[in-house]
This record gives C-alpha cells, sequence and structure tokens, in this order.
C-alpha cells in the first residue's frame, strides 16, 4: 500500500460533498484497474491523502499524479526553476505580498511568498499600487488555486518565493481579454455548481462555469451581464459558500499577449 498527498484541498461548508465528489472521480479513474483507492485523514490545513492498494498500484498512482499532482515531500524536495500549485492563504494579512501554502510540511510548515513587488511587476503593468489594491482587483481571497514558479528556496532559514506561473499569468490575461464579468466560488464540487445554476434559472445570465481546480467553479457571465446583479441569487443556492466578483475591466493587463 502506497500513501500520497494529493495537491488539493478540503475546506469550507461543503467538504461532505466534495469529498463524495472526488471518491465518484477516483472510483472512475481507477475504473478496470486492479486497484483500492481510499481518501484517508487530511493533512495540514486540509491536504487529501490518498491510499491506494493492488496490483496495478503504479498505473493509478501514476494517473492521479497526472491529473491532481502531489505536494512536495519537503523543503529540501525543491528545485529551481519549477511549477508547483496551491492555494492562497491569509490574504491581505501583510502589507508585502500574499502567501501560498503548498502544502510544504517538512521540516516544518512553510508558506510561499509572492512579494508585493513580484505582483506589481506581473499584474499591475508596474505601478505601484497597494497590495490591498491588486488583491481586490483580482480576486486573490483565500483557498483562490494558484500556479507558481518558484524563485527561491532557502532551507535553512525555512523561506521560499515564487512569481505567477506562465499558466496562471494566461488565466488572468484571458479573463481580461474576453472582459467578461466573472463569480468565483470556492469550496464547491463542478455538478453542484451546475445544479446551482439550473435550479436559479440562470442559464439565461451565464455563459458557462469554468473549473479552475476540484473545488473552485468560475461562473461566467454573458455579455451585457453585470455580476453584481446575479450574485445574490447564487447566494441563495449556495449558502455559506464564499463568493467573489471578478470585473475584467478594471485589471491592468488588458493588453496582455496570450499564448495559446
Amino acid at each position: 500500500m502506497t500513501t500520497i498527498a494529493l495537491s488539493r484541498r478540503f475546506y469550507g461548508p461543503k467538504i461532505g460533498r466534495c469529498r463524495t465528489f472526488l471518491e465518484n472521480e477516483l472510483n472512475s479513474l481507477v475504473s478496470g484497474l486492479e486497484v483500492e483507492v481510499r481518501i484517508c485523514e487530511t493533512s495540514g490545513r486540509g491536504w487529501i491523502r490518498i491510499e491506494v492498494e493492488g496490483e496495478d498500484e503504479t498505473v493509478a498512482i501514476n494517473q492521479m499524479e497526472r491529473i491532481y499532482g502531489v505536494v512536495p515531500s519537503s523543503l529540501d524536495a525543491l528545485r529551481l526553476p519549477h511549477i508547483v500549485s496551491g492555494y492562497v492563504v491569509d490574504s491581505g494579512k501583510v502589507g508585502y505580498g500574499i502567501y501560498v501554502d503548498i502544502g510544504l510540511q517538512e521540516p516544518v510548515p512553510v508558506d510561499v511568498l509572492v512579494s508585493l513587488h513580484k505582483l506589481r511587476a506581473q499584474l499591475a503593468d508596474g505601478e505601484k499600487a497597494s497590495l490591498r489594491r491588486i488583491v481586490e482587483t483580482y480576486c486573490l481571497a483565500n483557498d483562490l488555486p494558484i500556479s507558481l514558479r518558484l524563485l527561491k528556496v532557502d532551507s535553512k532559514a525555512t523561506k521560499v518565493e515564487a512569481e505567477f506561473s506562465d499558466t496562471q499569468i494566461n488565466v488572468f490575461g484571458g479573463w481580461a481579454k474576453d472582459g467578461l464579468d466573472r463569480i468565483l466560488a470556492l469550496g464547491v464540487p463542478r455538478r453542484d455548481a451546475e445544479e446551482v445554476v439550473s435550479k436559479t434559472g440562470l442559464e439565461r445570465d451565464l455563459a458557462g462555469i469554468e473549473s479552475l481546480g476540484s473545488f473552485e467553479q468560475c461562473f461566467v457571465c454573458k455579455l451585457g451581464t453585470q455580476a453584481p446583479g446575479i450574485i445574490g441569487r447564487l447566494g441563495r443556492g449556495l449558502p455559506a459558500v464564499p463568493l467573489y466578483i471578478v470585473r475584467p475591466n478594471e485589471f491592468w493587463l488588458t493588453h496582455l499577449r496570450i499564448e495559446n
């Protein structure tokens, strides 16, 4: 039997629904393989640990690593340059940047810093915007999944610094390019998001749903539909779930070249 920590977290008021969704997804993924997959206890801030056992254990683990990714085993295991995935934590609590949890637990828990200098360079076209304004403009809220490029790993000082990866910048740039309002729902399986749209009759107002992660959904408004006008209806269908409005016309990245 092998235990791996997926690059996914359980959090929020719908943990039970998220767990059921992931169990079904994992069972579908390993269908036809001689293997059993079980979700065991979470670690740290909810990072999901999976037990895999059976003849096709290696094949199943490779598939899960390809689809979900795994958290770094330790600080010493990080290499530069390297792309990692994580979740924003303690958003706006410090003035010199944002922290991202990538699951580092050994030898001590460590979050990755994206400095205000890097945020200004990548998201604000070099403008000396405040951290609060950048965070609010791009909705860099707690639990938002983020892709990073590591820049510095100091094992002795237990410090890690990074910037947004090209993939992450292209996500924001894509939003800026189409100019459509969006509503982020964090801690919700896609199926639940689709059911809420159907039950609330929002198909007429929404162009679709983009999944930013397993449990992070982005409701895309149709041209001419403004997010403030429909967020209340979504909120009634998703009680207690954090919802955030994204208005790309306020982005600095309006003229970003989007890579295919």
